[in-house]
């Protein structure tokens, strides 16, 4: 079941989050006290109509096995027009395979809600997984790559 997030959730976004991130090729370490003062923003600034940030998670009945935490923001800040975009979106080993298509819906009908046009941009990165692999799942809903995206490590 997807739905938004609640406080009792936090446990279980951080260790999904430890989880996955501790995976990446960052090699980081989640602050989990930053990581919890994250997710309470979230949580605390959801509301029916986009305004701020939003949490989803995937409630599998047992445990929370995916998250897609975004905010939906006026496009650079001064126009009419909103771009939704996301913080963090993970999805357990031995998930459900549409768990993070479910999720994403979920964000995007939420989003979808705000009062004006919405630009949706989502970013995949390699930190984790090869993302040309998203590549045919985001074009089958209706996306198209639209940007490059360049990185350093210093």
């Amino acid at each position: 079941m997807i739905r938004p997030a609640r406080f009792s959730d936090i446990p279980q976004l951080l260790h999904l989050a430890q989880t996955t991130l501790g995976r990446s090729r960052y090699d980081a370490q989640v602050d989990a006290p930053v990581f919890k003062a994250l997710a309470l923003e979230w949580i605390n600034q959801q509301q029916d109509k986009p305004g701020q940030g939003m949490a989803f998670v995937s409630d599998n009945g047992t445990s929370i096995d995916g998250v897609f935490a975004g905010v939906v923001r006026p496009l650079y800040e001064c126009i009419n027009v909103f771009t939704a975009a996301n913080l963090l979106w993970c999805v357990a080993d031995g998930a459900k395979g549409n768990t993070a298509v479910k999720l994403l819906k979920a964000f995007e009908a939420w989003a979808n809600r705000a009062d004006g046009k919405v630009l949706h941009r989502y970013a995949v990165s390699d930190a984790i997984m090869n993302p040309e692999q998203f590549v045919p799942l985001f074009e089958r809903m209706g996306y198209r790559k639209s940007a490059l995206i360049f990185e350093k490590e210093a």
